[in-house]
């Protein structure tokens, strides 16, 4: 059975699952398809047919599409999706569907928190996964296809068992197509776990698809994939761990430090963090190299946090930003604006704490209640939506938008306060010092990877002054 697993055409550098907040970002980065590179891995290694199909990476029109299917001729076609591409994303299904009559399986978070609703969105879609699906298209593959159009994706313990990510990519797609803009391009993304424990109301991976169950990587395989990348990718210059907190587990973290340095390994690598790690351990992470963490700050007022379920407390997380500083490491600081309880007082407290936490790189974005999530329940049932017609969640080009409003915060002034803090934040003194300093030492590697960023930022902000 020959299968083509597609991300599928929309505006070009749109995100779907390899990005938890899918979209296209004000920054200009390019995520890697990351679960479908490991299904491609997965699916390659039992010996079946496959072509991995990236269309946002490579500007794919539809046309160009189905150009690519038409020259593999595949029984089943995959195709990713996420909530602020499904309406686009259904069309596709149909238009494929309609032209060449292959099986169509939707997979991602999306369609794993309304599996019966994307049904009834679409006649052509045949099937959709719930969940995880590296072990159900394998199943696809070998034994046909099963009597219910909603399968039960099974989550992947052994995950020892994947191929590695990376060496998908160096097989099957064009690593400078991607670009993440607080690394040194080009970079690649892997993982070395799956599942989350934590509790966060609006994270949909962990609500949806991996679940709260965390399933680890043997430290020995992870820097096996470390050392591959380092000796068969030479040109890559940042390894982001894409785990949803890599360093949840404190002592696993030690130990992929002293193998990455009992190896003699020199990588850079790059990990997404909680604010609440200590400083013995930022410095042997730091003395293993990695570079940045990413750290979910979201709100800089504790009730928020608590009300959303953050589990964080403000004085940990500024005594953490001081250890990281101390560490010698980098943070790229990710705020949001719009959870439940937001107030133009409690965003402005974000604002505030932003300064005081004063990350090398920094996102503000609009809190998105993904279907699916405790949040997009609570929204929904509460009437804080301003639309649940998924084609609303996006704007033209592909930007996401923010699609909650609450009495005494509307959605227009959600939307105006995210835009002004990006703005007053790239131009702090303070801010704009770092960011020469960096591109002064590391002109070539920095300043390609900063004027990318700038001048797309510029040019989103150019063109919501202009609509």
């Amino acid at each position: 059975m020959r299968m083509l697993l597609l991300n599928p055409p929309f505006v070009p550098r749109f995100n779907r699952t390899g990005c938890r907040w899918p979209s296209r970002t004000k920054s200009d980065t390019v995520c890697y398809p990351m679960w479908l590179a490991y299904v491609m891995g997965w699916l390659e290694k039992h010996g079946d047919e496959v072509l991995l199909l990236d269309a946002p990476a490579r500007s794919l029109t539809i046309e160009g599409t189905r150009s690519r299917i038409s020259s593999f001729s595949p029984d089943v076609l995959v195709i990713d999706t996420a909530t602020s591409s499904i309406v686009n994303d259904l069309k596709v299904t149909s238009e494929l569907k309609k032209e060449f009559g292959i099986t169509t399986v939707l997979v991602g978070p999306h369609v794993s928190a309304l599996p019966k609703e994307t049904l009834e969105m679409n006649r052509d879609v045949d099937y959709v996964v719930v969940g995880e699906y590296d072990r159900v298209l394998a199943e696809i593959a070998e034994k046909g296809y099963p009597n219910t159009r909603i399968i039960q994706g099974k989550p992947f313990e052994d995950l020892d068992a994947l191929p590695f990510a990376s060496e998908v990519y160096k097989k099957h797609l064009r690593i400078e197509d991607y670009f993440y803009s607080l690394c040194r391009y080009p970079e690649v993304q892997i993982m070395g776990s799956r599942g989350c424990p934590y509790r966060c109301i609006f994270c949909v991976w962990a609500h949806v698809f991996t679940g709260r169950s965390v399933r680890f990587r043997s430290v020995e395989n992870l820097v096996d994939e470390l050392e591959y990348i380092d000796s068969e990718l030479p040109q890559v210059k940042d390894i982001i761990l894409e785990d949803d907190t890599f360093t949840f587990n404190h002592k696993r973290v030690l130990e992929v430090c002293k193998e990455i340095k009992n190896r003699g390994l020199d990588v850079d690598w790059i990990v997404n963090a909680r604010a609440d790690v200590p400083y013995s351990v930022l410095k042997e992470m730091k003395s293993a190299g990695c570079r940045m963490l990413i750290v979910g700050y979201e709100s800089g007022n504790q009730q928020i946090l608590d009300k959303n379920k953050k589990d964080l407390k403000i004085e940990r997380a500024l005594q953490f930003s001081r250890d990281v500083k101390k560490a010698g490491l980098q943070t790229m600081g990710c705020f949001m604006i719009g959870l439940l309880g937001e107030t133009r007082e409690t965003a402005r407290q974000t604002f505030e704490f932003a300064k005081k936490v004063d990350p090398d790189f920094y996102f503000f974005s609009p809190a998105t209640p993904f279907a699916g999530t405790e949040f997009y329940r609570v929204c929904k049932e509460k009437g804080y939506l301003v639309s649940e017609d998924w084609a609303d969640w996006v704007d033209v080009e592909g930007y996401l938008k923010n699609v909650v409003s609450y009495p005494d915060f509307s959605n227009e002034e959600i939307s105006q306060t995210i835009d002004e803090f990006l703005w007053k934040f790239a131009f702090r003194r303070r801010f704009i010092l770092k960011s020469m300093r960096k591109i002064l030492f590391h002109p070539y590697v920095e300043g390609r990877r900063f004027f990318r960023s700038f001048i797309h930022g510029v040019k989103y902000f150019a063109d919501r002054h202009r609509g």
